[in-house]
């Protein structure tokens, strides 16, 4: 269930971009913005929270030394919010700071095709717009559009 053949390379790549995003490009611990430094967590792991495993509000962002020292104390497989809470209070000091995941934000969490959509250049969502009202209008426009190769998608 949980491995790698279950993973939709598309929707891993714009779960990851939202992530980033609402993290703002950085760490939330360290504040480190070298993007190279940077990884993604899933709060509740892969392997087991199917539900969260595209749910940008299941993932932060954080510096790939803190991955990595989680991963070696907790391991990868059946790691929950709690045990990532806990990790931050024993070994960075987080006090009574609230977590960035339980703050009383009620906006909800972004689909991975709300993310992609948003994240289109402009051209891009003119092509789409176009796309989609080709489709609804049954249009051939769009087979010519192909053909002269003004499309590639």
């Amino acid at each position: 269930m949980g491995s790698n053949r279950d993973m939709d390379p598309e929707k891993r790549k714009t779960w990851i971009l939202g992530v980033k995003q609402k993290n703002g490009f950085k760490c939330f611990i360290k504040g480190e913005t070298n993007k190279k430094s940077l990884c993604c967590h899933h709060l509740n792991t892969w392997n087991w929270c199917v539900d969260g495993r595209y749910d940008i509000n299941n993932g932060i962002l954080i510096h790939k030394d803190i991955h990595q020292h989680f991963q070696k104390l907790f391991g990868f497989a059946d790691v929950k919010t709690e045990d990532f809470e806990r990790f931050l209070i024993e070994y960075h000091e987080w006090g009574n700071k609230k977590f960035p995941w339980k703050q009383d934000n009620h906006e909800p969490s972004l689909s991975v095709e709300e993310i992609k959509l948003k994240s289109l250049s402009s051209r891009e969502k003119n092509v789409k717009f176009l796309i989609d009202l080709c489709e609804k209008k049954k249009s051939y426009l769009k087979i010519i559009l192909y053909e002269k190769k003004i499309l590639s998608i």
